[in-house]
């Protein structure tokens, strides 16, 4: 019976979700969604593809998290899920009027990384 209250009162990604949308900070949203879309899905998509055109992955844990999973991709992607999944609410909720330097540093950083992958996968081309 413990266990049922205790799921009960824990917090949901929607309770968690929704409480991030309200917060009146709509700029820090288009930053997260900037960073999930240069960090999240176009490093995947870029990575995915290059590898499909025969690059080889240096990143030395992105190759490992590969290795273990006979090349698949998978395991990155649940990776970055938990880290964005992570500094998200944190983000939010304990940084304050810092929350965008997470989202910006996150963004920058992938911009950064990605160009040297699309230069790869134009030479692949």
């Amino acid at each position: 019976m413990r266990d049922l209250e205790l799921y009960r009162s824990a917090p949901r990604a929607g309770a968690i979700l929704a409480a991030v949308t309200r917060t009146g900070r709509p700029g820090l949203g288009l930053l997260w969604a900037l960073a999930v879309l240069l960090f999240g899905v176009g490093d995947l998509f870029i990575t995915s593809w290059a590898l499909g055109l025969g690059a080889v992955e240096i990143n030395p844990l992105a190759n490992y998290l590969m290795g273990l999973s006979g090349g698949s991709i998978w395991p990155q992607a649940a990776l970055k899920v938990v880290v964005l999944g992570g500094l998200l609410p944190f983000s939010y909720f304990k940084m304050g009027k810092y929350a965008w330097t997470i989202p910006a540093f996150i963004a920058v950083v992938a911009a950064l990384l990605l160009v040297p992958d699309i230069a790869v996968l134009a030479a692949l081309l």
